[in-house]
């Protein structure tokens, strides 16, 4: 006989198409529902009919996941851009601290 687990988390996600999607970590349980209460009542329905009465969990934890994509640069300036670039070998470098240019000698 399985032990009873105390818990279970489902990993919750809201796909493009709206609404939410709920799946449990480590176990054969994926719901969906187009509100919060609605999903709160599905995932408790879907734990309740997987598991039998003696094995059930006591708690269902939410854990909800959002994805996000951010670009590494600025559009206005890169980082190179702002901390200071070498122009070639113009002998001429950008300062980060006030935006002067400053001459540099070749060795």
């Amino acid at each position: 006989m399985a032990q009873k687990l105390s818990e279970i988390i489902f990993l919750v996600e809201e796909p493009p198409e709206g609404g939410y999607a709920a799946r449990a970590v480590g176990h054969s349980i994926f719901t969906v529902a187009d509100t919060l209460d609605e999903l709160h009542a599905m995932v408790r329905d879907a734990v309740i009919c997987h598991f039998e009465d003696d094995q059930r969990p006591d708690m269902i934890y939410l854990r909800f996941v959002r994805e996000e994509v951010i670009a590494v640069e600025t559009p206005q300036r890169s980082l190179w851009e702002r901390t200071g670039e070498s122009f070639g070998n113009s002998g001429i470098h950008s300062d980060a601290t006030n935006g002067q240019s400053l001459e540099v000698e070749d060795a």
